[in-house]
């Protein structure tokens, strides 16, 4: 479960980062539906909740966003230049790249359209990045698998 050239621990703080970012995601999409398109939603977190996962939510994303530039130094280069697992390697870092976009959009827009059409933006892109990352890692474990 180790990435070649960083410290054991690294892949597993990846995954942990990528599940809690996914986790507090979910938990604030019933808000964002309900605010943004006011839809009536069952269940949303209420105030103090809300503002804790929020800060959750962005905090671990900056760490994602940090660790992305480990990554790049040497996972994504080696893997550009053997050409394994490309495509899901630059399908996620571009949907990391709207995440981090939209995720500006969804705190920060103050027109309403922009506002709405980030935040649908968001919540599409936060689950294809998870249906991104879960087929990447074990794409590379297989690829890994047929290496030894």
């Amino acid at each position: 479960m180790t990435m070649k050239g960083y410290p054991k621990w690294f892949s597993l703080f990846i995954i942990i980062m990528m599940v809690m970012l996914f986790i507090s995601g979910c938990l604030l999409a019933p808000t964002t539906l309900d605010f943004r398109l006011q839809y009536d939603m069952p269940w949303r977190l209420s105030g103090d909740a809300r503002i804790m996962t929020v800060s959750l939510h962005v905090f671990v994303s900056f760490l994602i966003v940090m660790a992305l530039g480990a990554i790049w130094h040497l996972h994504m280069r080696i893997g550009l230049r053997k050409g394994k697992n490309v495509y899901s390697g630059l399908f996620l870092v571009g949907s990391l790249l709207v995440l981090t976009l939209t995720g500006v959009g969804v705190l920060y827009f103050g027109n309403e359209r922009m506002s709405v059409f980030s935040s649908l933006s968001h919540l599409a892109a936060g689950l294809l990045l998870m249906a991104l990352f879960i087929y990447h890692y074990i794409k590379g474990r297989m690829i890994a698998r047929a290496a030894r």
